[in-house]
C-alpha cells in the first residue's frame, strides 16, 4: 500500500499529465517503491513514444509504501481530476495491489491549521503489478547530451515542425545543427547550448521525429531548460528527451 501527499507541485503534475494526454495515452501506470514514483505511459521496445514522470518523494508533503506497486489507471479521468485542485489545497493519493482504485483526496486547511477533507473521489485500477517495472533510464552512459533553454527549444520545434516530422540532429563539440529537409537551425557552445559525451570534430548524427510536437512544447513550459540525450547505432540507436518539472521531478520521453 502507498499513501503520498503533494503540495503546490500539484500544478506541475497537471501539466505533466496534460503532456501524456495530448499524446493520445488513455491508460497510464503509477509505480510506486520506497524510494521512487513513476507514472509511465506506452509500450517499451515496441516502437511506441514512452513517457515516463519520475517524481521526487523526499519533496512530497508526506509519503509512505509498504510494497513495491505497479497500477494501471484511466488517464483522462485522473488529469480532468487534477483541475479541480484549487490553490492551497494539498492532493493526497493512495492505493494498493489488493484494492479495486486508487484514492484521489483534496485536503486544506482550517483557520486552526488542522487538515481538512474537501473533496474525496476514486477512480478505478485497470489492473496491478506487484514490484518494479521495467521503466528505461536516463544514466550517464547516454554517448551525448545537448542542454536547450527550453524557451529557445520551443520556438525551435515550433519552427522545425512547418517543415517535416524527422529531425536529424548533427553534434559536434563546438555545436549541434537541426535539420528538417532543408531548414537548419544552429546552436553554438557554450552561449546557446551545452554539449557533453563522447564527441569531437566527426559529428554524432540524432534522428528523432516531431509526431507529437504539440505535447513536446507543452512539456517545456514549465522547463528551464531541455535534455537532448541520444547514442548512435554503434552504441544501440536512442534518442530521449528530458524536461525539468521544479521540485516535483523530470518528464522523459523516449522516443524507441
Amino acid at each position: 500500500m502507498f499513501t503520498f501527499t503533494l503540495n503546490p507541485t500539484t500544478l506541475f503534475l497537471r501539466q505533466a499529465v496534460g503532456t501524456f494526454v495530448q499524446m493520445d495515452f488513455r491508460e497510464g501506470v503509477i509505480c510506486v517503491a520506497p524510494d521512487d514514483v513513476t507514472l509511465v505511459a506506452g509500450v517499451p521496445g515496441v516502437g511506441v513514444p514512452v513517457l515516463a514522470l519520475r517524481m521526487k518523494p523526499y519533496v512530497f508533503v508526506s509519503f509512505s509504501c509498504t510494497e513495491s506497486v505497479c497500477l494501471a489507471f484511466d488517464l483522462t479521468v485522473f488529469y480532468q481530476n487534477l483541475f479541480k485542485v484549487l490553490k492551497g489545497d494539498l492532493l493526497q493519493l493512495s492505493g494498493s495491489a489488493n484494492a479495486y482504485w486508487i484514492d484521489f483526496d483534496l485536503l486544506n486547511y482550517s483557520e486552526k491549521l488542522e487538515t481538512r477533507q474537501v473533496l474525496a473521489t476514486q477512480f478505478p485500477m485497470l489492473s496491478t503489478h506487484i514490484g518494479r517495472m521495467n521503466v528505461p533510464q536516463l544514466r550517464n552512459h547516454y554517448q551525448v547530451a545537448v542542454g536547450i533553454p527550453a524557451e529557445d527549444f520551443r520556438l525551435l520545434i515550433m519552427k522545425l515542425s512547418q517543415f517535416g516530422e524527422l529531425v536529424y540532429a548533427s553534434i559536434t563539440a563546438t555545436a549541434v545543427e537541426f535539420s528538417v529537409r532543408n531548414e537548419k537551425v544552429i546552436f553554438k557552445q557554450p552561449k546557446q547550448c551545452t554539449i557533453k559525451g563522447a564527441v569531437g570534430e566527426d559529428p554524432v548524427v540524432l534522428v528523432f521525429n516531431l509526431i507529437h510536437s504539440d505535447a513536446i512544447v507543452n512539456a517545456s513550459i514549465l522547463s528551464n531548460v531541455v535534455l537532448l540525450f541520444g547514442q548512435t547505432q554503434t552504441h544501440g540507436f536512442s534518442v530521449a528527451l528530458k524536461f525539468f518539472f521544479g521540485r516535483l521531478g523530470s518528464l522523459e520521453y523516449y522516443f524507441r
